[in-house]
């Protein structure tokens, strides 16, 4: 499941897919694989990036 990062300070509220998510100041979520898609091409200027998928295996082992 792909991770989403919010590489900013601030706090970031999306509409995506007639949904609002918010993320907190450098937080990670694992979304889903459309939603994050979405993401990647429509929100990079609200400063949202979808990690590569090495970064799902770091989170697993405690390396995040």
């Amino acid at each position: 499941m792909p991770i989403v990062y919010n590489g900013t300070l601030e706090e970031v509220t999306i509409k995506a897919h007639g949904n609002f998510f918010t993320f907190k100041p450098e937080q990670k979520k694992k979304l889903g694989e459309s939603l994050a898609q979405f993401i990647a091409e429509n929100r990079l200027e609200d400063g949202l990036v979808v990690l590569p998928t090495e970064f799902e295996d770091a989170e697993n082992d405690g390396a995040f």
